[in-house]
């Protein structure tokens, strides 16, 4: 199996039907598998609809007690088969292309752990700040997360970092921890400058809930205290870098020599 999709679901009805087609679109010319992981749905329209696409589609549908969006992923992990794991929110939507243009670049890259894009944002948008995704940068990821969860991510490497973390006070930022922990143990991000799926903003979506600021206090804690070796190494990369900036400040001669050596002298040797 190459690329294994999981959808995380929790009274989602409404939109679910969207994310299976736009994952069937993605998936042509792949050989892929998609997982439906029901987080203990109480909805009745959800619970029906669920029972129709087990009955009417081949796709895979689980069904376990409600831990939260990161507990859900990691249940569909563990059953499925790909070498590449693709997770989608119930109520986002991937590009046709997705897959086309992420997978070439894992294959292609077997020390990089995840290939990320962007996002085109919809539905009420008026009501929160979108996020923005750029190049790689393991500075500003601990600051603030601007890598989506919608990526195509290594199982090897989701795997050798324990997954997702099911801690229910960081609902909504799991996909920022897990991050980090893959920076962490330096596994290679790609970043695709494309839009790649649609977000929906809702309102009162879990990352809108868990974005008020007494929530946004106790996650950063959390991620904070949990990571603290690997943030603590970047403070200390960050301090003598600019130690050596400093040096190179305070000494202009010293500097300039440096800049025109490796400007001429170092490329007339290698010519």
């Amino acid at each position: 199996m190459q690329v294994s999709i999981i959808i995380p679901s929790f009274n989602s009805g409404e939109f679910l039907l969207e994310a299976i087609h736009s994952a069937e679109q993605a998936s042509k010319g792949f050989v892929t598998e998609l997982i439906i992981v029901d987080d203990g749905s109480t909805d009745q329209y959800s619970l029906n609809l669920l029972s129709r696409i087990e009955a009417q589609y081949k796709h895979i549908v689980l069904r376990r007690v409600n831990g939260g969006p990161a507990a859900a992923r990691n249940t569909g992990v563990q059953v499925s088969s790909g070498k590449y794991l693709l997770f989608l929110d119930s109520d986002n939507k991937l590009r046709s292309d997705f897959i086309k243009i992420t997978l070439p670049k894992l294959e292609a890259n077997p020390h990089a752990g995840v290939v990320y894009g962007n996002a085109a944002f919809f539905g009420e948008i008026s009501e929160r700040k979108s996020f923005t995704s750029h190049t790689f940068d393991k500075y500003k990821l601990v600051i603030d997360n601007y890598i989506d969860v919608c990526s195509l991510v290594r199982r090897e490497a989701f795997e050798k970092v324990g997954g997702f973390d099911e801690e229910r006070s960081i609902i909504g930022y799991e996909d920022w921890e897990f991050w980090i922990r893959m920076s962490a143990a330096s596994w290679g991000f790609i970043y695709v400058p494309e839009t790649l799926f649609d977000y929906r903003i809702r309102i009162h979506s879990v990352i809108a809930n868990a974005s008020k600021e007494d929530n946004y206090k106790k996650v950063m804690a959390y991620v904070y205290g949990k990571n603290a070796p690997a943030i603590q190494h970047l403070f200390s990369e960050l301090y003598h870098e600019s130690l050596f900036y400093k040096h190179d400040k305070d000494n202009p001669f010293r500097t300039s020599m440096k800049y025109i050596k490796a400007k001429y002298f170092s490329s007339r040797k290698n010519s």
